[in-house]
């Protein structure tokens, strides 16, 4: 059945004067304006256009009508609050009505119908501390190619230009740039100019949802989603490590604001959960690696080599990783002497972004280029974009981490790309099968690293097997699709418990 004519100004006027209630003269504009947009769009080629200008101009019209009352104008008290109704209906109109507007102007052809309108998709807004692309930030990338951009849509925010905002640009995500800086714990006020500046790009962006990638950031954005009354995750991809009761406390704070800390693997939850994070915050989410991509990822045998400096044909055990001293670069060098004693035709080549390196470690990789074991044999490489490449042309890929996540990316990279992997159990006792699909040494161990790297370069089969069984394993249990669907599936729970989209 059709809505009653009604003439808004009048209608609303005569029950305000006769003495109705405000919310009885907004449901009589409510009908006025929708009943006219209807109408409209009832007509067969009608434009929905006049519905939207319906929708703009009756609420005016509404309240001019209070104001004018038929000629019934009252003066004084009932004048003033004639326009506080009128004013207050307008707004109200609006906000209620203009988005079923919008989307009957953008119907189907031919459709003369309201459409039913659209679940726009939810914003998170990333959070990130550092500008340069490490493991953390390339799990975040990945995240952006998964992720279903129809329910999901993400914003990034970094504290300097760098090459991971160009990255995420080029992925199709928006960048906001605001300076961060650590706060020390004595002066919490160091922080609030970042996190001022992340509640404001969280308004600006709608967002939905927080989520930090690391602790200084989760710092910063953890108190941002309490401002801007949305839930904040925290991402921990490394081992949380007691350093003292005043560190324990301060996370257990900042966990206390976060609805989740999600762990990568299984040991960094068990590291969360012993520096008192409350068990029910805490989440296990293993990385997941674009298989497909990676398959595809091309290589160049004789370039390589060239780029390399090595002669063709020549094994080369590799390690990927940032040049700090819990990556065990130290086991890796003299775990190199001791193969180049029983392999001399064995090369050896590091790739690591130095911009976060430690000087000692640095200090390390200068005096073994120079010894006369290595000279010739060892080479160190930056960060590079495509390192993947550069991967495939590993004979081994070695991780010697002292103490890591348990499931590291750069080892599940290499799994999926076929490449053999010889890890310590600190590095990736959780992910790799010792014999199965890779090789596991005591964290620490130089002289059980070189034998288990020997065991591959002596034997080829050995290190095929190994290969094809890790990739079969990555592709059943850690594949960029499944990583992604179980991180909606997190996102959904915890929209879900904060009641969908409130805002404060």
């Amino acid at each position: 059945m059709n809505p009653p004519s009604i003439r808004p100004g009048a209608a609303v006027a005569d029950a305000f004067l006769s003495g109705a209630g405000v919310s009885a003269c907004l449901r009589l504009i409510e009908r006025g304006s929708v009943a006219a947009s209807d109408r409209l769009l009832e007509r067969r080629g009608a434009r929905p256009a006049l519905a939207v200008a319906a929708m703009v101009a009756l609420p005016p019209l509404a309240f001019a009508g209070l104001l004018v009352g038929r000629g019934r104008w009252r003066r004084g008290s009932a004048g003033i609050a004639a326009a506080v109704l009128g004013a207050s209906a307008v707004f109200w109109n609006h906000a209620q009505w203009w988005h079923r507007s919008w989307t009957a102007l953008g119907g189907g052809a031919g459709d003369p119908g309201l459409a039913p309108p659209r679940a726009r998709p939810r914003t998170v807004l990333y959070v990130d501390y550092y500008p340069t692309i490490a493991g953390g930030q390339v799990v975040l990338l990945n995240t952006f190619k998964a992720l279903d951009r129809s329910r999901y849509r993400p914003a990034l925010a970094l504290p300097a230009e760098g090459p991971f905002a160009a990255a995420a640009r080029a992925a199709g995500v928006p960048v906001h740039i605001v300076p961060m800086r650590k706060a020390r714990w004595r002066r919490p006020w160091e922080a609030l100019p970042a996190t001022l500046g992340l509640a404001r790009v969280a308004r600006s962006e709608g967002a939905d949802l927080i989520e930090a990638n690391c602790y200084p950031a989760n710092k910063l954005a953890a108190p941002a989603a309490r401002l801007v009354g949305v839930p904040c995750l925290w991402r921990k991809h490394v081992l949380a490590r007691r350093r003292g009761s005043t560190t324990a406390a301060l996370w257990r704070l900042y966990a206390r604001l976060d609805a989740r800390v999600v762990g990568v693997s299984d040991t960094v939850v068990r590291s969360l959960k012993d520096m008192g994070i409350p068990p029910d915050k805490l989440v296990r989410l293993y990385n997941g690696v674009d298989t497909a991509a990676i398959r595809s990822a091309r290589v160049v045998p004789v370039r390589r080599a060239r780029e390399l400096g090595f002669p063709v044909g020549f094994p080369v055990v590799g390690v990927v990783a940032v040049r700090r001293a819990h990556k065990g670069l130290e086991v890796f060098l003299e775990a190199c002497r001791r193969l180049a004693r029983t392999h001399p035709r064995a090369r050896f080549v590091l790739i690591g972004d130095p911009a976060h390196a430690e000087d000692l470690v640095e200090e390390g990789l200068r005096a073994a280029a120079g010894e006369e074991a290595l000279a010739g044999r060892l080479r160190v490489f930056p960060g590079r974009p495509d390192v993947l490449e550069w991967m495939r042309r590993f004979t081994v890929l070695v991780s010697p981490s002292h103490w890591e996540v348990g499931a590291p990316l750069v080892v599940l990279e290499a799994m999926a790309l076929g490449v053999p992997v010889v890890a310590t159990r600190g590095s990736s006792g959780e992910l790799i099968r010792d014999g199965v699909d890779g090789l596991l040494a005591p964290t620490g161990d130089a002289a059980a690293l070189a034998e288990a790297v020997g065991r591959i370069l002596d034997d080829p089969r050995l290190g095929d097997r190994l290969a094809r069984a890790a990739r079969a394993s990555v592709e059943a249990r850690h594949s960029l699709g499944r990583y992604a669907r179980a991180l909606e599936g997190l996102y959904d729970e915890v929209l879900a418990e904060r009641g969908g989209r409130r805002r404060g």
